[in-house]
């Protein structure tokens, strides 16, 4: 299976995208704003408020430089050279301003971590990534897909895993991180303070958003191995469910 390449976008479409996200954002911001203020916060929006102001600017620019110099012909016409001189050079300056404007990439200030709202979990607020560029030999577009069969290595995710739910828990043992976590979910939901028992049964909701596979799509979020290594950390520990667990999945 291969990657197929993306083509790159045409010259001229990519003239196109400065107007037409122009015109777009402001139209945006307005009609997603003024029904409800508070709209101005999210994230979206704030993508769309600098897009939508810069758009603005640049066409008000245009315009004077353009009105400028108009003006300048009707002076030179009139013999008012004086008049048709100051147009000129106002609509040069205009103009200037609009080319010489130094290009930046946009980009997001690095900021301190503000968390807002109460905090959750064994560990209040702690989330926890792992990585590991061992887990998977994929050598990128052209080696076929990272979470196909022998792409990924199932040993090292399975230490991943036990790493996170070490991390998440504040534990040093993988039994002793998952009745960590039991406990917790089973007090937060107003149960007494106890960890698994033997008999229950338990759902687990993964992340299936990008279940869904087009040919120039390759993401995926929930894939098999980590799915097999949390089934197979559960039924390894004495807190884990054993019978109720599905089997290995490949």
């Amino acid at each position: 299976m291969q990657d197929k390449q993306q083509n790159p976008m045409p010259a001229f479409l990519t003239r196109l995208v400065f107007p037409f996200a122009g015109i777009g954002s402001p139209a945006w911001f307005l009609i997603r704003v003024i029904p409800k203020p508070s709209r101005a916060a999210y994230p979206c929006m704030r993508v769309a408020a600098p897009m939508a102001s810069t758009f603005v600017l640049w066409l008000l620019g245009l315009t004077a430089s353009l009105a400028f110099l108009k003006r300048a012909r009707a002076f030179v016409w009139r013999s008012r050279y004086l008049a048709a001189a100051l147009c000129i050079a106002a609509g040069a300056i205009t103009g200037g301003v609009l080319i010489s404007t130094p290009q930046s990439r946009a980009s997001a200030a690095l900021r301190a971590n503000d968390p807002v709202g109460e905090a959750h979990g064994a560990s209040p607020g702690r989330v926890v990534w792992v990585h590991d560029s061992a887990a998977t030999p994929w050598e990128g577009p052209g080696d076929g897909h990272w979470w196909e069969d022998g792409k990924t290595n199932q040993e090292i995710v399975d230490r991943m895993l036990s790493r996170t739910l070490c991390e998440l828990s504040g534990k040093q043992s993988d039994t002793a991180a998952w009745d960590t976590l039991f406990r917790y979910f089973n007090k937060a939901h107003g149960r007494e303070h106890a960890g698994y028992t033997p008999g229950e049964k338990i759902a687990v909701k993964i992340n299936l958003t990008f279940c869904s596979r087009y040919p120039d799509f390759t993401c995926v979020d929930s894939t098999t191995y980590t799915l097999t290594s949390k089934l197979d950390s559960r039924r390894s520990t004495t807190t884990g469910p054993r019978a109720c667990s599905a089997p290995r999945i490949r």
